[in-house]
């Protein structure tokens, strides 16, 4: 996952639609490998950047790629489901997922968690590349519609979807933002 071009690509676009500031206080949700993670740590660097992924196999690859800025305290990784991650108000100013958005059960619940769990003005982006055999652009933009009224009915509001013309697969990419 974290030597594949197209993932490198895909993260690299995810994260610049964060507009991210030194100051930021980041959550990835499903940071599998870390590469998302390695790329933030190098804007965010007064602020922070927490990580949750349900994968043990992916917090090991994750910390190996990150040690550095783990040892400096501005990354922290968590073994967690994002249905087990504790809620507060104003935690975060930006959100991140990557090919995880698919995997969650009861996605607009998720998605109300995230959004009460974000500053006012927070910003959320969620990138998603299907992975089926044989998927067409339609495909992509149907189910980036799909995240993106998911989204809406969550109280994000100021929502954007944007495509982004990748081999195999385009990629779908939502936005919003916490009022």
């Amino acid at each position: 996952m974290a030597h594949r071009t197209s993932d490198r690509e895909r993260n690299e676009w995810a994260v610049s639609l964060l507009e991210l500031q030194p100051t930021d206080r980041v959550l990835e949700i499903g940071f599998g490998p870390g590469v998302a993670i390695a790329l933030m740590s190098r804007v965010v660097t007064s602020g922070s950047v927490v990580g949750i992924d349900h994968s043990e196999v992916m917090l090991q690859q994750a910390k190996k790629r990150n040690a550095s800025a783990i040892e400096q305290g501005r990354v922290q990784l968590r073994l967690a489901s994002v249905a087990d991650f504790p809620t507060g108000h104003g935690r975060y100013d930006k959100c991140l997922m990557v090919n995880a958005f698919h995997y969650c059960d009861n996605s607009e619940d998720i998605l109300r968690r995230v959004q009460r769990q974000m500053n006012p003005g927070g910003k959320i982006v969620i990138a998603f590349q299907p992975c089926i055999q044989g998927s067409t652009s339609e495909d992509v933009l149907k189910a980036g519609h799909t995240m993106l009224e998911k989204l809406k009915a969550s109280g994000f509001s100021r929502t954007h979807l944007d495509i982004k013309s990748m081999a195999p697969d385009s990629v779908a990419c939502v936005v919003g933002v916490r009022e």
